[in-house]
């Protein structure tokens, strides 16, 4: 996602205002897929041939859950919450033109975030997630514009 912010910005305020967007980015990650939407802002289904009547499992996987305890009515990408609590902003840099930040998931939840991600896509910025990043980057702005 390209934020457009005003040439006047100082490196230091645009890596700042990259940071609040980075966080918010990754934040809104997490909370979209525990809710079971996936990157495209629709609700996740299961590529099974075979799905539960939610379409969100597999029957024999979705009865598997239902007996946990858990839910098989959305597909939250949980079994132990590692892989979705482990998506967080890497890094902020400054580039030619401003600054850019890097989402990612921790280097031992990656294996299982690619094997999801191939199943049912659900890393990265949905347009759900762009204007949640959009509101905050103009209320930062608008913060920083109020102090000067």
């Amino acid at each position: 996602m390209e934020l457009k912010l005003p040439e006047e910005i100082t490196s230091k305020t645009a890596l700042a205002i990259v940071d609040v967007a980075g966080q918010v980015g990754a934040a809104s990650i997490k909370l979209r897929t525990k809710a079971g939407v996936g990157v495209d802002d629709q609700k996740m289904k299961t590529p099974s041939k075979k799905p539960n009547s939610a379409r969100t499992y597999a029957k024999s996987y979705g009865k598997r859950r239902d007996k946990q305890g858990r839910r098989v009515d959305i597909r939250d990408l949980t079994i132990t919450g590692q892989m979705v609590k482990s998506v967080l902003l890497d890094r902020v840099e400054a580039t030619p033109t401003g600054a850019k930040g890097v989402i990612t998931v921790t280097n031992d939840q990656k294996e299982k975030a690619a094997f999801n991600q191939a199943l049912t896509p659900w890393f990265g910025l949905s347009p759900a997630d762009e204007q949640a990043i959009a509101a905050a980057v103009e209320a930062e702005l608008q913060k920083i514009i109020s102090q000067a």
